[in-house]
């Protein structure tokens, strides 16, 4: 990296060469120009505390003013008379408020009440809550964890003190910090959870940059399982060696003598690291905000996964392009400011956004959550017993409202909205003179011209991923309009950059992160509209690109592909086209999806995605025909299919990729709670959205996640067949043939038995469910199902592979393995020849019989290098190639078959050393890369081209390459099917 402009010599402590393209430019110049001349200094304890709090001041903006700022101590409740310092920041409003505590990062042996005063202070304004930050006690003059133990003590001092010392509710706390703090506010609502007699409740903890692993268990970065800690061990600001001095600083406070320091250690227990928390269920929910170019990153978003598996709400996001103390330089870097913005935006939430909501009371209506109990809304409750609202009609409320077309309460100096939503709330001057008509002339012009500029920041605004709390949704949740339709909508952040463009593309490794922000959630989400929660707020940023999906100039026409015809439109679509009237309105299938990203990932997947996976020619397409009603009906499903729609198009369309990862994750969550309560009416739900999410994970070619969905689509078929017994018909049918098609898919991969009939009672049943032939079957196998499920036989003899350990075993291995060869040779015979696969001799067919040739040829190939191994030189393996790769050049490309051959041309892959075959190989993985598009097409010719290298390496050798063995240790995501 280049020194400081003007310096004149080289930098004394320049930005690592490997940290180049992973740092955003304005933090470079903000670096070289404030700490690369600086001359690096052995580190003094002493010295560091001293300067710590104004380590980052080159980059720290102005904080704004607050009530009233004091400091105040708290006493400790074990006895010892010991106590604590704090810093209480004060709104200007009146009390009693919320109390959100604040615990300061600094490696645990550094920082004081001045580490964090400009965060406390943005929190206190915006958020108009209590901030008290707390002063816990440090290494090494008190043992490691005495900070947490000071942490938890001050906690249950404010919970239990805090009305008659601070003014707070005690009913209203959130937590908060940074680095080691934000270890501190994670463990401490591990320990409020479990406190005795009775758990405090906390609202929300928000964390930054959180410090979770032990890394005293690793001699080097390069032995920590996270390739954050790899990818910038360089990092500036804070970097693998200064982790290691900070980790040791901890440990050297615990006794030296061997035994004694075993035996404190022993007793730190999970402390040492927060992955091992003997639980992670029942905690509240959670924001954690991690930065690109920090060595802590991927540990804190693996604990993140943890809580979403424990069923807790997380939101996470990852900050691209800065380093961990990336905060504290919120004058420069939007990342701060963001980070800033959107903390205070979440504990706002968290401590106001409570019942009654402002437009309840102002309308004198009853608040309630929307589907609070999980049942449909029926219409007695929206229209028999509700009130009528009670409307005023004025002009006097404050701008921001007018601006964002929403009614005020017109209270001052704050309205409910804006104390709410975080915003600065301005109110326009006394008008006296003026008539009532100018007045209102002036008003209408004033609204037109805000919300002409509310419309730019719109773009930049992220939704907060609160949905529906009822997943099972009736056909109608998020279309009509009820008392509480807007009580409880998602509110976007008012924050906006307008730097962002800049940022968006500094290196590579920022591809994926640049414009995403990854919110997960899981359980117990707070109540949104369908209608918000599907699009109707603002969409999150999307990437520069986003204006190309501006539905507004788009043809009518092609509007019209995406929402052809329904049953039961509201109003609210008129102005979907330049053109719209009554006359040639054409009512939406989906009118939640207000979104143009959203629209145009239901229009890819109704015209593409669908026609890829149906394995057949026709108009009658059940992936179309089954699932697009349901998602009618239902938010979860939808989210599911957006989901696997943007999925397809994530290496064409980076950006719709992103949008799919928000759709994903509120498929999850909405998932996690529909699962505990599975009835009659949300079973297919439950196993639609379990199979769709299967198939995203599948499709993309580097996750794991199928598996989880696999188990759980198991589960729920066998609930399934106890309500519909053993005559499923319709739907049902179709997603018992695709849970058994993909838990074939899987065995390839998992060299074990499908998960679905493992045991012979329960394969007996559902072969007799799905025995007599229809089209669907075609549609979903593509070849013959009898064919495809062989590979279940051929993949639970893999699994057998370790019982070989003598020569009686070897040969109960062969015996089975030829058991399975007979069954290869006849199966076509069996099931009334190979016209179950050729129903008559078109064309179409013929792509059908190539394929099933194919296919068997595959079998037969695996068969053997299970039994035989991986060498090339019996005169099966080229045969076995020849007969693959023959079939596959007679299927014309495009054909809907094509993606059957990816199991055959991996499999041909794997096992050819001519050069024809590899070009022939290639190129149809070149082409099904096009034609199919899913990521597992990429890995896939990823795979049999790494296999290639190798065996070209090894040539001469004798070295045997294998490609399972590849795929398993360096490609585990991919499945070959």
């Amino acid at each position: 990296m280049p020194p400081a402009a003007g310096s004149g010599h080289e930098a004394l402590q320049p930005i690592h060469p490997s940290m180049a393209g992973k740092l955003d430019p304005v933090f470079e110049k903000l670096y070289n120009d404030n700490v690369a001349n600086t001359p690096l200094k052995p580190i003094d304890l002493a010295l560091l505390r001293s300067k710590y709090s104004v380590l980052y001041s080159y980059g720290t903006g102005p904080a704004p003013d607050v009530g009233r700022v004091y400091d105040d101590q708290i006493l400790l409740d074990d006895g010892s008379g010991a106590t604590l310092d704090v810093r209480v920041y004060e709104p200007t409003s009146e009390g009693p408020w919320p109390v959100h505590i604040d615990y300061h990062g600094g490696g645990w042996g550094l920082g004081d009440l001045d580490t964090e005063a400009h965060i406390c202070r943005h929190i206190c304004n915006k958020a108009n809550v209590v901030v008290v930050d707390v002063a816990y006690r440090l290494v090494p003059e008190f043992a490691f964890p005495t900070g947490i133990t000071d942490s938890f003590a001050a906690l249950k001092y404010i919970h239990a003190h805090g009305a008659a010392k601070f003014n707070v509710k005690p009913d209203s706390i959130s937590l908060g910090g940074v680095s080691a703090g934000a270890f501190i506010a994670l463990a401490t609502a591990h320990l409020a959870r479990d406190n005795t007699p009775a758990a405090i409740p906390l609202r929300l903890v928000a964390v930054g940059t959180p410090v979770i692993d032990d890394l005293s268990q690793y001699a080097s970065a390069a032995e920590s399982p996270f390739p954050s800690m790899q990818e910038n061990e360089m990092a500036p600001t804070l970097n693998w060696g200064r982790l290691a001095w900070f980790d040791k600083l901890k440990w050297s406070s615990l006794p030296s003598d061997p035994e004694e320091h075993k035996a404190a250690r022993a007793e730190v227990g999970w402390f040492a690291n927060l992955l091992q928390a003997p639980s992670f269920a029942g905690l509240p929910r959670t924001v954690i905000y991690t930065a690109g170019a920090d060595p802590l990153r991927d540990e804190g978003e693996r604990y993140a996964q943890l809580l979403i598996q424990g069923g807790v709400e997380v939101t996470v996001r990852r900050f691209p392009g800065v380093p961990h103390p990336f905060m504290h330089m919120d004058k420069d870097l939007w990342q701060a400011s963001e980070f800033i913005d959107k903390t205070a935006r979440e504990i706002r939430l968290a401590h106001w956004a409570s019942l009654p909501c402002a437009r309840c009371v102002r309308l004198s209506l009853p608040c309630r959550p929307r589907n609070s109990t999980g049942e449909p809304v029926s219409a007695d409750s929206q229209n028999g017993d509700v009130p009528k609202a009670r409307i005023r009609r004025v002009q006097t409320g404050c701008l921001m409202c007018k601006r964002r077309k929403k009614k005020c309460d017109e209270t001052k100096p704050r309205c409910g909205d804006c104390r709410r939503l975080c915003l600065d709330c301005a109110w326009p001057p006394e008008r006296h003179s003026r008539s009532k008509a100018a007045s209102s002339a002036a008003a209408v012009a004033d609204a037109k011209n805000l919300a002409g500029e509310m419309s730019s920041d719109v773009a930049m605004m992220e939704i907060a991923i609160r949905s529906s709390p009822s997943p099972v949704s009736t056909p109608g949740s998020g279309r009509h309009g009820s008392h509480d339709s807007s009580c409880h909508s998602s509110h976007a952040s008012q924050t906006s950059h307008a730097s962002h463009g800049s940022h968006i593309s500094y290196g590579q490794a920022l591809d994926h992160t640049t414009s995403m922000a990854m919110v997960t959630t899981a359980m117990t989400l707070p109540a949104t509209t369908a209608a918000a929660a599907m699009g109707g707020g603002p969409s999150i940023d999307m990437s520069p690109d986003k204006l190309s999906w501006d539905m507004t100039t788009s043809s009518p026409s092609w509007i019209e592909a995406i929402t052809p015809i329904s049953n039961g439109s509201p109003a609210a679509s008129f102005d979907a086209t330049p053109m719209a009237s009554l006359s040639i309105y054409v009512p939406q299938l989906l009118p939640q999806l207000n979104a143009p990203q959203d629209k145009a990932l239901l229009n890819h997947y109704s015209t593409i995605v669908s026609s890829i996976l149906s394995r057949r020619s026709s108009s009658a397409n059940p992936y179309n025909n089954y699932l697009l009603p349901m998602a009618q009906g239902n938010d979860l499903v939808l989210h599911c299919i957006l989901a696997l729609s943007a999925n397809h198009w994530r290496k064409l369309q980076p950006a719709m990729g992103d949008r799919g990862l928000l759709h994903k994750s509120k498929a999850t969550q909405a998932l996690a709670r529909v699962l505990p309560h599975v009835d009659k009416t949300s079973a297919d739900i439950a196993l639609v959205s379990s199979l769709l999410l299967c198939m995203t994970e599948l499709f993309d070619g580097t996750s794991e996640g199928w598996k989880l969905h696999l188990k759980g689509a198991k589960r729920l078929l066998i609930t399934l067949r106890k309500q519909q017994g053993d005559m499923m018909t319709g739907h049902y049918k179709f997603l018992l043939r695709l849970a058994r098609f993909l838990d074939s898919a899987a065995t390839t991969s998992t060299c074990r038995p499908p998960l679905i009939g493992e045991e012979e009672a329960e394969a007996a049943t559902l072969d007799r469910m799905t025995a007599t032939p229809d089209e669907e079957d075609s549609a979903v196998y593509g070849i013959p199902k009898e064919l495809f499920h062989l590979v279940d036989r051929v993949n639970t003899l893999a699994e057998l592979r370790s019982t070989r350990v003598d020569r009686a075993s070897e040969a109960a291995f062969r015996d089975h393995a030829k058991e399975i060869e007979e069954r290869i040779n006849h199966w076509s015979y069996e099931y009334g020849g190979m016209s179950r696969a050729a129903w008559t001799l078109t064309p179409t067919n013929d792509d059908v019989l190539h394929a099933s040739m194919a296919f068997e040829y595959a079998i037969r190939l695996r068969l053997y290098q299970i039994v035989e191994g991986y060498e090339l030189t019996d005169p099966k393996v080229g045969q076995y190639v020849d007969g693959i790769l023959d079939c596959v050049q007679k299927i014309r490309y495009g054909s809907p078959l094509e993606s059957c051959l990816l199991f055959p041309l991996v499999m041909a892959g794997g096992s050819c050393w001519k050069l024809e075959h590899r070009v022939i190989i290639q190129d149809r993985l070149l082409v099904m890369e096009r034609t199919c598009g899913f990521g597992y097409i990429y890995n896939a010719r990823d795979l049999v081209e790494r296999v290639w290298s190798r065996r070209d390496q090894a040539e001469g050798t004798g070295a045997i390459v294998n490609w399972a063995r590849i795929r398993y240790y360096e490609m585990n995501g991919l499945v070959v099917f």
